[in-house]
């Protein structure tokens, strides 16, 4: 972070109603500054916002910021949500049967229980289109240090860790997520 960015906080804890929350904090934002935003980059509990300070000031958007409330703004009614194809063979899954040994569970108990599941976007980040998931059933948690299979992690692949999953987009060296 550096002098023509802000950090907003929403809370120190996962909470599955905070990515609408900060969605609409960074979309207000950016309709309201368009043109002096470089960037809005949400994340979990907070949203970084990066500005060009010669088209703005950090007291301006600090102001504006303050007096912007939308945490009474209700969610909307109808979810928009997308299916994604997950493939489970080994080929893009190479951590797929030492995550069902490590679960109790048999391939095919890992894959129904992971598909049948419902995911929230929490944020976006890494590389293009590298989706960061919120809540993986509690079945399927893994200690972070035995997550990833040695060599590349095909895009689309489910990288499983404790309690979030992420999607990369483009493949990924195992381990530097």
């Amino acid at each position: 972070m550096g002098e023509s960015t802000i950090l907003l906080e929403f809370g120190h804890k996962i909470d599955l109603d905070l990515p609408f929350l900060i969605g609409q904090y960074a979309a207000t934002i950016k309709q309201a500054f368009a043109g002096t935003l470089i960037n809005c980059t949400p994340s979990y509990t907070s949203l970084l916002i990066e500005f060009h300070p010669i088209y703005c000031s950090s007291e301006a958007l600090t102001h504006y910021i303050q007096n912007l409330n939308l945490a009474g703004k209700p969610p909307p009614s109808s979810l928009d949500i997308k299916t994604l194809p997950t493939y489970y063979s080994p080929k893009v899954a190479p951590d797929l049967e030492s995550l069902a040994r490590h679960c109790s569970l048999s391939v095919d108990e890992v894959i129904t229980l992971h598909s049948s599941s419902t995911y929230t976007v929490c944020a976006i980040g890494f590389t293009p289109g590298f989706a960061f998931l919120a809540e993986l059933p509690k079945a399927l948690h893994m200690p972070s240090t035995k997550r990833h299979a040695p060599g590349y992690v095909k895009a689309v692949s489910v990288l499983p860790t404790t309690k979030r999953r992420y999607i990369p987009a483009i493949p990924q060296e195992a381990g530097k997520s």
